[in-house]
């Protein structure tokens, strides 16, 4: 499908819906299962890769290995990313014969609640990539980030320490921290970019350059 930028209508950005999962990087694999009864209902296209049949419709605790004691926790993380509105680092076995020959069975994955339904996105825990996975993270996070925000006195201070620890984690060229003014604009506390590019720290935006949503105010799906 082509999209013409010229007659978008970016006026109706509000009413575009974002708890929807709609991709995922090369390397992992998205899982999506209802609430009640567990039952999958989206994955991403590559998950034929390594699966060696239709997933839509099965039990996602099905896939996971009998001799992991995996079930008892995921019920319980399950309750955790909805109640707290946040996301979870797990570790998974996957059983044997729901893969394909030769395929990785141990994988890392985060757990999250969409709003609609729980999503879990993994990675083959033995994959090597630059990018940090979701146990890189946490260690990382837990051993050098969180203990410095103890000794900051100020919201500056810890502003640029969350952008520049999130450009360092995702590599992205730049990142920006926004305090919303009660009349919906907003203004760049904070920045981490590439030398080459030019700054927004101290700029002020309208409201309209960031189309409100629909319950993004209310709900944080992590």
């Amino acid at each position: 499908m082509q999209y013409d930028p010229q007659n978008m209508p970016f006026d109706k950005c509000e009413d575009e819906p974002i708890h929807i999962p709609e991709s995922i990087q090369g390397y992992g694999f998205l899982i999506a299962f209802d609430y009640e009864d567990l039952k999958i209902t989206v994955v991403s296209e590559n998950t034929q890769e390594i699966f060696n049949e239709q997933l839509i419709g099965k039990h996602f605790l099905d896939l996971l290995s009998p001799e992991a004691d995996e079930r008892n926790f995921l019920n319980e993380t399950f309750e955790r990313v909805t109640k707290n509105k946040i996301r979870l680092p797990i570790k998974l076995h996957l059983k044997a014969d729901v893969l394909k020959p030769d395929t990785e069975s141990d994988y890392l994955a985060v757990v999250y609640d969409s709003g609609e339904r729980y999503v879990v996105e993994l990675e083959p825990a033995t994959e090597f990539r630059d990018t940090y996975s979701a146990e890189q993270f946490i260690k990382l996070y837990a051993m050098t980030v969180a203990p410095r925000f103890k000794e900051m006195t100020t919201l500056e201070e810890m502003a640029k320490e969350m952008v520049s620890t999130i450009k360092y984690l995702t590599n992205m060229d730049r990142v920006v921290l926004y305090k919303f003014q009660e009349d919906f604009s907003g203004k760049v506390i904070a920045e981490a970019k590439s030398d080459d590019l030019e700054s927004y720290n101290e700029l002020h935006f309208p409201a309209k350059d960031i189309p409100p949503r629909p319950g993004s105010c209310i709900k944080s799906i992590g």
